[in-house]
């Protein structure tokens, strides 16, 4: 799966609008824990990006601390997540991940595999942020599936 883009790893920025149907450009919110959010231009192809906003932190220690509190805040939120269940084999060598409206499709092809004697795990998730405390970390290889606008990716 290739990613639409990867922001800097001391950056969180989120896609706030596709401006054409090809997704070449797109209004991004870019923030850190010591800025606050502020709306540029990203050229999806060259990278290229330009800011849109000039928003000022009068309190700049202010915002890191609330925005410590909202990742706490988030975070305890799997607290009240429901166990998560693990079908197939204990000992594949393949775990699927999937969620949302890709259930069925993803149900019915772990079941055609498993009975053509391949050893496969799948969790199915209702949520991705927090990912449930109990998520297995020791599976060798995920396989995550997407499916964006009803077609599956080429």
């Amino acid at each position: 799966m290739t990613p639409l883009f990867q922001s800097a790893s001391d950056l969180f920025e989120t896609v706030e609008a596709a401006l054409d149907d090809d997704f070449t450009k797109a209004v991004i919110e870019r923030q850190s824990p010591t800025t606050v959010p502020d709306s540029y231009l990203r050229d999806m192809r060259s990278g290229q990006v330009t800011q849109l906003t000039h928003n000022v932190d009068y309190t700049p220690e202010n915002h890191a601390l609330m925005g410590q509190l909202r990742a706490a805040k988030v975070k305890r939120i799997a607290d009240d997540y429901p166990e998560t269940e693990i079908v197939g084999d204990a000992d594949a060598d393949v775990c699927v991940l999937s969620w949302g409206s890709t259930w069925a499709a993803i149900h019915a092809a772990v079941q055609r595999q498993r009975r053509d004697g391949n050893k496969l795990a799948w969790i199915h998730l209702t949520h991705l942020n927090p990912l449930p405390k109990d998520f297995p970390k020791d599976t060798e290889r995920v396989t995550c599936t997407f499916f964006y606008n009803e077609t599956p990716p080429r």
